[in-house]
Protein backbone atom coordinates (compact mmCIF):
# COMPACT_ATOMS: atom_id res chain seq x y z
CA UNK A 1 0.00 0.00 0.00
CA UNK A 2 1.78 3.43 -0.90
CA UNK A 3 1.55 6.54 1.06
CA UNK A 4 -1.56 8.52 -0.62
CA UNK A 5 -3.56 5.17 -0.05
CA UNK A 6 -3.04 4.97 3.67
CA UNK A 7 -3.54 8.99 4.25
CA UNK A 8 -7.03 7.93 2.68
CA UNK A 9 -7.73 5.71 4.73
CA UNK A 10 -6.00 7.15 8.09
CA UNK A 11 -8.89 9.72 8.07
CA UNK A 12 -11.50 7.06 8.87
CA UNK A 13 -9.68 7.64 12.49
CA UNK A 14 -16.34 22.08 11.83
CA UNK A 15 -18.81 24.42 10.25
CA UNK A 16 -19.81 24.32 6.83
CA UNK A 17 -18.77 28.22 6.52
CA UNK A 18 -14.92 27.10 7.18
CA UNK A 19 -15.88 23.73 5.31
CA UNK A 20 -11.90 22.38 3.38
CA UNK A 21 -11.48 23.42 -0.18
CA UNK A 22 -8.57 21.33 -0.40
CA UNK A 23 -6.66 18.80 0.64
CA UNK A 24 -2.78 19.74 0.32
CA UNK A 25 -0.03 16.57 0.38
CA UNK A 26 3.17 18.00 1.38
CA UNK A 27 6.47 16.14 0.53
CA UNK A 28 9.38 17.92 1.69
CA UNK A 29 9.28 21.30 -0.43
CA UNK A 30 6.48 19.46 -2.63
CA UNK A 31 3.19 20.81 -2.00
CA UNK A 32 0.28 19.47 -4.51
CA UNK A 33 -3.34 20.24 -3.44
CA UNK A 34 -6.46 18.69 -4.63
CA UNK A 35 -10.04 20.38 -4.36
CA UNK A 36 -12.42 18.37 -2.09
CA UNK A 37 -15.17 18.62 -5.18
CA UNK A 38 -12.73 16.61 -6.87
CA UNK A 39 -12.85 13.91 -4.03
CA UNK A 40 -16.53 14.15 -4.22
CA UNK A 41 -17.23 13.83 -7.88
CA UNK A 42 -15.01 10.52 -7.49
CA UNK A 43 -17.21 9.32 -4.75
CA UNK A 44 -19.92 9.99 -6.67
CA UNK A 45 -19.49 9.02 -10.58
CA UNK A 46 -15.91 6.81 -9.87
CA UNK A 47 -14.50 9.21 -12.39
CA UNK A 48 -11.39 10.95 -11.27
CA UNK A 49 -11.18 14.85 -13.09
CA UNK A 50 -8.36 17.19 -12.91
CA UNK A 51 -5.71 17.23 -10.76
CA UNK A 52 -6.54 14.28 -8.52
CA UNK A 53 -6.69 12.43 -11.97
CA UNK A 54 -2.92 13.55 -12.79
CA UNK A 55 -2.22 12.32 -9.16
CA UNK A 56 -3.36 9.05 -8.94
CA UNK A 57 -1.65 8.61 -12.55
CA UNK A 58 1.73 9.87 -11.24
CA UNK A 59 1.52 7.70 -7.93
CA UNK A 60 -0.05 4.57 -9.21
CA UNK A 61 -2.94 4.55 -7.31
CA UNK A 62 -6.49 3.40 -9.13
CA UNK A 63 -8.97 5.68 -8.84
CA UNK A 64 -11.64 2.62 -7.70
CA UNK A 65 -9.38 2.35 -4.57
CA UNK A 66 -10.01 6.00 -3.59
CA UNK A 67 -13.40 5.77 -4.25
CA UNK A 68 -14.08 2.66 -1.57
CA UNK A 69 -11.94 4.93 0.51
CA UNK A 70 -13.90 7.79 0.79
CA UNK A 71 -17.07 5.98 0.70
CA UNK A 72 -16.57 4.28 4.25
CA UNK A 73 -18.27 5.06 6.44
CA UNK A 74 -19.03 3.71 10.19
CA UNK A 75 -21.98 4.18 12.80
CA UNK A 76 -21.25 5.95 15.38
CA UNK A 77 -23.58 8.89 17.97
CA UNK A 78 -22.84 12.22 18.39
CA UNK A 79 -22.82 11.73 22.10
CA UNK A 80 -20.79 8.58 22.22
CA UNK A 81 -18.70 10.65 19.45
CA UNK A 82 -18.38 13.51 21.55
CA UNK A 83 -17.57 11.08 25.21
CA UNK A 84 -14.90 9.28 23.06
CA UNK A 85 -13.61 12.50 20.94
CA UNK A 86 -12.54 14.08 24.37
CA UNK A 87 -11.29 11.52 26.32
CA UNK A 88 -7.59 11.05 27.08
CA UNK A 89 -7.03 8.23 24.89
CA UNK A 90 -8.70 9.62 21.84
CA UNK A 91 -6.89 13.15 22.83
CA UNK A 92 -3.58 11.27 22.30
CA UNK A 93 -4.38 9.48 19.19
CA UNK A 94 -5.60 12.62 17.64
CA UNK A 95 -2.29 14.18 18.66
CA UNK A 96 -0.51 11.93 16.61
CA UNK A 97 -2.51 12.14 13.84
CA UNK A 98 -2.38 16.10 14.00
CA UNK A 99 1.68 15.55 13.14
CA UNK A 100 0.83 14.32 9.74
CA UNK A 101 -2.56 15.89 9.25
CA UNK A 102 -3.10 19.24 10.59
CA UNK A 103 -4.77 22.91 9.24
CA UNK A 104 -1.68 25.10 7.51
CA UNK A 105 1.19 26.04 8.67
CA UNK A 106 1.07 24.63 12.04
CA UNK A 107 -0.53 21.26 13.97
CA UNK A 108 -1.42 23.43 17.04
CA UNK A 109 -5.09 22.86 16.44
CA UNK A 110 -5.24 19.93 14.67
CA UNK A 111 -6.73 17.68 17.83
CA UNK A 112 -9.54 20.22 18.05
CA UNK A 113 -9.74 20.61 13.78
CA UNK A 114 -10.61 16.65 13.81
CA UNK A 115 -12.77 16.64 17.01
CA UNK A 116 -15.37 18.77 15.59
CA UNK A 117 -15.18 17.61 12.40
CA UNK A 118 -15.72 13.83 13.62
CA UNK A 119 -18.48 15.22 15.72
CA UNK A 120 -20.30 17.26 13.39
CA UNK A 121 -20.11 14.75 10.63
CA UNK A 122 -21.20 12.24 13.68
CA UNK A 123 -24.86 14.22 13.86
CA UNK A 124 -26.67 11.81 11.93
CA UNK A 125 -25.03 9.05 13.87
CA UNK A 126 -22.87 8.26 10.96
CA UNK A 127 -19.60 9.01 10.47
CA UNK A 128 -18.21 9.57 6.94
CA UNK A 129 -15.20 10.39 5.48
CA UNK A 130 -16.26 13.18 2.93
CA UNK A 131 -18.25 14.86 5.81
CA UNK A 132 -15.16 14.98 7.75
CA UNK A 133 -13.41 17.08 4.72
CA UNK A 134 -16.97 18.98 4.37
CA UNK A 135 -17.08 19.80 8.38
CA UNK A 136 -13.11 20.20 8.39
CA UNK A 137 -12.86 23.79 10.04
CA UNK A 138 -10.15 25.64 7.84
CA UNK A 139 -10.14 25.92 3.93
CA UNK A 140 -7.20 23.41 3.66
CA UNK A 141 -6.36 20.12 5.10
CA UNK A 142 -2.43 19.53 5.10
CA UNK A 143 -1.25 15.77 4.80
CA UNK A 144 2.76 15.55 5.31
CA UNK A 145 3.34 12.68 3.53
CA UNK A 146 6.78 11.97 4.91
CA UNK A 147 5.36 11.98 9.01
CA UNK A 148 2.08 10.49 8.23
CA UNK A 149 4.12 6.81 7.73
CA UNK A 150 5.88 6.98 10.97
CA UNK A 151 2.38 8.19 12.66
CA UNK A 152 0.81 5.24 11.37
CA UNK A 153 3.34 3.30 12.76
CA UNK A 154 2.63 4.22 16.22
CA UNK A 155 -0.58 4.32 15.91
CA UNK A 156 -0.79 0.30 14.93
CA UNK A 157 1.77 0.15 17.88
CA UNK A 158 -1.19 2.04 20.37
CA UNK A 159 -3.51 0.39 19.16
CA UNK A 160 -2.38 -3.41 19.20
CA UNK A 161 -1.06 -2.11 23.13
CA UNK A 162 2.81 -2.68 21.67
CA UNK A 163 3.47 0.48 22.75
Amino acid sequence: MNTFSIFLMSLIFASQVFAADFITLIYGPIKRSIPIAELHHLEKTGQAIGSSAELFRFAKVKPEQVRDALKMSFELDVVDASNFLNSTLANGILTKIGRAIHPPYSSKYSVQAFRSAFIASAADSQVKIMEVFDQYPSKQIWVDLEVLPKVLEELGGLISGNK
